[in-house]
């Protein structure tokens, strides 16, 4: 819930309204069993941002398949990537032009990148 909520402060600072956000929830522990419940949604409020349940973990498949990702890793989770307008998805994500983890401590760099657009596409 940390992520969501330092996700959801940053949301507030940034104005942007050409700002779009997708959070993706996914079973990572034993207890992510189902979606989660309107008061854990509650912490992303922000009108910018949709909220999606991937209980295939198809985001994360298609993260792996397209970062430098570890052999040992299985799940890409707790992260912000960032995407420049326009991006489109097919089969697989488009390579972010951000990505890093976890959200709370990468936060104050996401938030430098959205203001600035030189920032966001490196």
């Amino acid at each position: 819930m940390r992520g969501a909520s330092a996700l959801q402060d940053l949301l507030r600072k940034s104005p942007d309204p050409s700002l779009s956000v997708f959070v993706v929830w996914e079973p990572v522990i034993w207890s992510d069993l189902t979606p989660p419940l309107t008061s854990v949604l509650m912490h992303v409020s922000d009108r910018r941002a949709a909220q999606f349940w991937d209980r295939e973990r198809l985001v994360s498949a298609g993260l792996l398949r397209v970062i430098e990702a570890d052999e040992d890793d299985s799940v890409v989770w707790d992260c912000v990537a960032i995407y420049p307008p326009g991006a489109r998805w097919g089969d697989d994500p488009p390579a972010p032009s951000f990505i890093d983890c976890p959200v709370v401590e990468v936060i104050e760099e996401v938030g430098r990148r959205l203001s600035s657009p030189a920032a966001a596409a490196r």
